[in-house]
């Protein structure tokens, strides 16, 4: 039994004197300083970039969208064109923090931002980008509010094509709205087939409420021509709202739109 005990003392004690030899400490009993932080590693950033025509079909050939690489200081790294199947490969990339950049001439640019490659390997990021719509909103003939349904109706005139479209409209309670997020509260999309010249949108009034217009505000819209793939292509968050930023719409839009108050 004492022969025992005498052990345990012995292995607790070993461990105490292995703890403290391993921890480095000052003579008011601080921890000592840090050590120098590991070696920055390399790799190669590679990807697939997708092109969509504007009615959201993909374009199978003729990649020629241009890839550009910024460091965490918005500084331009390097730059390429992706090869005809939409490959692209930057190579000797340090660690640190990048955005990527897709943009081809009639397209709306897509970023990936503030992303962190580790290095010592690979990483890959893809990227989507849409043709730039050439159809938009060309007329309001009515806007009133359904109290039926719950909606604000916008009965409008499109450009004609033998395609479907998709109509996307930003809303807030000034007339500066437009697709800039920090001049749009709410979103909504409305789909028009093929060979349709007028169009009914019903825009959810809960959305406008959701977004802070309380009973008694005018609400207003701007409507521009969109892509079918608009929620994956052409679009990445803004940071600084939390909203999206969407860059494949029609050069022109229709706004603003001044509706009836809202109930």
């Amino acid at each position: 039994m004492k022969k025992t005990s005498f052990s345990v003392v012995l292995i607790l004690m070993s461990s105490f004197l292995l703890f403290n030899a391993c921890t480095k400490t000052g003579t008011n009993g601080s921890q000592g300083p840090q050590g120098p932080a590991g070696p920055a590693l390399s790799g190669t950033l590679s990807g697939h970039v997708d092109l969509y025509d504007q009615y959201g079909s993909q374009i199978l050939n003729a990649k020629t969208a241009n890839v550009i690489l910024y460091n965490s200081s918005n500084t331009r790294v390097d730059s390429m064109n992706a090869d005809s199947t939409g490959k692209y490969s930057f190579s000797n990339i340090t660690t640190g923090i990048y955005t990527l950049a897709y943009r081809n001439l009639g397209y709306g640019q897509q970023l990936h931002e503030n992303f962190q490659f580790l290095g010592g390997g690979d990483l890959n990021v893809d990227g989507k980008i849409s043709q730039l719509p050439n159809f938009n909103i060309t007329n309001i003939t009515v806007d009133s509010i359904n109290h039926v349904t719950g909606n604000v109706v916008l009965s409008c005139s499109v450009n004609a094509d033998t395609k479907g479209r998709t109509l996307q409209i930003f809303a807030a309670g000034n007339a500066s709205v437009s697709s800039n997020p920090a001049n749009y509260i709410a979103f909504a999309t409305q789909s028009v087939k093929a060979n349709v010249t007028t169009v009914v949108i019903n825009f959810p009034l809960s959305n406008l409420y959701n977004a802070g217009l309380a009973s008694g505000a005018t609400a207003y819209f701007a409507i521009y021509g969109g892509t079918a793939n608009y929620n994956s292509a052409s679009s990445y968050e803004d940071y600084n709202t939390g909203r999206t930023i969407y860059t494949a719409l029609s050069s022109t839009y229709y706004s603003p739109i001044p509706t009836a108050v809202l109930p």
